[in-house]
């Protein structure tokens, strides 16, 4: 397995492994919903502008010809200190357990040193116990709440 910094060509050539990984995310995080496959089309598409614009990083782990996982971030500041904010970070549930995912969080890191990062943010759905469990054992803090009622 390789880690690579993805280019929008790259996007393109992943389209459908990527595509693939945000429906395994989405039904993993809300399994109550189902979701319209064309809604993983235009999130692609979002991401291939926010690329073009400079407004996304996007790391990929290829294995062979398949891309088994992703971290899509964006740098942002927020009120004097700059911040990533994690978009999506998605492993492939064929490659799941075997690694990824820290070499993913690594390069993320990696990432932020460089550049005097002095954060990093993310939302998680907590019915999704395995991405719950991967973030507090890298040390991660609760810091808001996001409270809603269902009518």
């Amino acid at each position: 397995m390789e880690i690579i910094k993805l280019k929008i060509e790259d996007v393109e050539r992943y389209n459908i492994d990527i595509r693939i990984m945000l429906k395994q995310s989405y039904e993993k995080s809300f399994p109550e919903k189902s979701f319209d496959a064309a809604s993983f089309f235009t999130r692609v598409q979002s991401l291939k502008a926010y690329m073009a614009d400079g407004k996304a990083i996007v790391y990929g782990i290829k294995n062979k010809e398949r891309l088994a996982g992703f971290v899509w971030f964006f740098e942002k500041d927020n009120q004097g200190y700059n911040l990533i904010h994690i978009n999506h970070f998605v492993v492939h549930e064929d490659f799941r357990r075997v690694g990824v995912g820290k070499v993913l969080w690594d390069a993320v890191e990696g990432y932020a040193t460089k550049k005097g990062i002095d954060e990093i943010e993310l939302l998680v759905t907590k019915n999704n116990k395995d991405a719950v469990n991967f973030y507090d054992k890298r040390n991660f803090q609760v810091e808001r709440l996001v409270m809603k009622k269902r009518l």
